[in-house]
């Protein structure tokens, strides 16, 4: 099996090429805006997509899957309108590369972030408004890549998985890896709002089991949220303290009157589809 990977240095894209590495039969091609050396079953092209020209990739004729995770997320480092644009050009160079590729399916990683940031159960039915989210800029680049990839592509060979905020061990770069390193810095958890706030999750290795899964559907296409835990942050913060702290760790609640929606995503749908169970939210304390 061939796959082509865009955005291989995110941490979905780093565990990903680790497992790939042990499977004999698979074969990776990845862009890449850096020089890199070529591993085993991985083979590397430098191409930065988000750039306004780029020249066609003549070398790789034929893959069996495009996954497509390159995107560029907030920083303080670049301004909310350059990171819509860049992440425009990623969208439409991709579609100008694979225009010359035979493939049989590309799986775009689109977010949750397009369901609107408010109370409710989001199904993939749910109306699309991110207008007010805080990632605003981020989820307006996934729409537009969902948007544009729809046009250009037959919907058979196309699938937007919605996927919720992808957690890890060790390298947690959001609330959670907060909390475990102000446990470990002053021994307490300090929660913005009342901890009513819902988080959805999905754990780096369970997303990429789901992947390899999703490989071996021929007729699964369309859209798809991706999510395996809706928990609220005071649950978390019980579950880490736990974890981590001690019987002196304290859980401080700031600003109280700050409001935070409860907003769950509904992945039924795809737990159905590909046949297996949704993990109990005791699996969580030992993924985080």
């Amino acid at each position: 099996m061939k796959i082509l990977l865009t955005g291989h240095s995110g941490y979905f894209s780093n565990e990903f090429l680790k497992s790939c590495i042990k499977k004999k039969k698979l074969k990776i091609f990845c862009l890449t805006r850096k020089n890199k050396i070529n591993k085993k079953n991985i083979f590397f092209f430098k191409v930065d997509l988000s750039k306004n020209k780029i020249k066609n990739l003549d070398i790789i004729k034929e893959v069996d899957y495009i996954i497509h995770c390159a995107f560029m997320k907030m920083n303080t480092k670049i301004s909310k309108t350059r990171l819509i644009q860049n992440n425009i050009n990623i969208t439409n160079n991709l579609i100008k590369i694979i225009k010359n590729i035979k493939f049989k399916k590309l799986i775009n990683f689109s977010t949750i972030s397009l369901y609107p940031y408010k109370n409710g159960t989001f199904s993939e039915k749910a109306k699309i408004n991110f207008s007010k989210n805080p990632d605003y800029p981020y989820a307006y680049s996934k729409y537009f890549a969902e948007k544009q990839f729809n046009k250009k592509i037959d919907k058979k060979k196309l699938l937007h998985l919605r996927i919720a905020n992808i957690i890890f061990n060790k390298n947690d770069m959001g609330i959670l890896w907060n909390m475990k390193r102000s446990i470990k810095n002053n021994n307490k958890i300090i929660i913005y709002g009342n901890g009513r706030r819902i988080l959805n999750l999905v754990h780096v290795n369970k997303l990429i089991l789901y992947i390899f899964k999703v490989l071996k559907f021929k007729n699964l296409y369309g859209e798809y949220n991706l999510s395996d835990y809706s928990i609220n942050l005071k649950d978390i913060a019980k579950i880490i303290k736990k974890k981590y702290g001690n019987s002196m760790t304290k859980i401080i609640y700031s600003n109280i009157i700050n409001s935070n929606p409860k907003s769950i995503i509904n992945a039924n749908f795809f737990f159905k589809k590909l046949n297996i169970n949704k993990p109990k939210i005791t699996k969580l304390f030992y993924e985080i």
